[in-house]
């Protein structure tokens, strides 16, 4: 997801991002105040520290032992580990 892609998008509550993506680019998702659940896959390798600046009430749903879950546990963000298959 490049840079800036869904920035200050205030109407986005959720997203499940497809597998197989590969990065999630600085401010992808900044501002995203609405934003409360997102499905990061397994795939996601980089994930910039600045893609979900004040997404308050963000919890990220990740595979154990990914990035993402790295990325939410380094970033004290909100998370829970996805069911098989994400």
């Amino acid at each position: 997801i490049g840079a800036w892609a869904f920035c200050n998008v205030t109407a986005l509550r959720t997203a499940v991002l497809p597998e197989g993506l590969q990065s999630i680019e600085g401010n992808a998702f900044t501002w995203c105040s609405g934003l409360r659940s997102l499905n990061l896959p397994a795939s996601v390798a980089y994930i910039d520290p600045t893609a979900f600046t004040d997404c308050q009430q963000l919890t990220l749903t990740v595979a154990p032992d990914s990035t993402g879950a790295a990325f939410a546990n380094d970033n004290q963000m909100p998370f829970a580990y996805a069911e098989q298959g994400i």
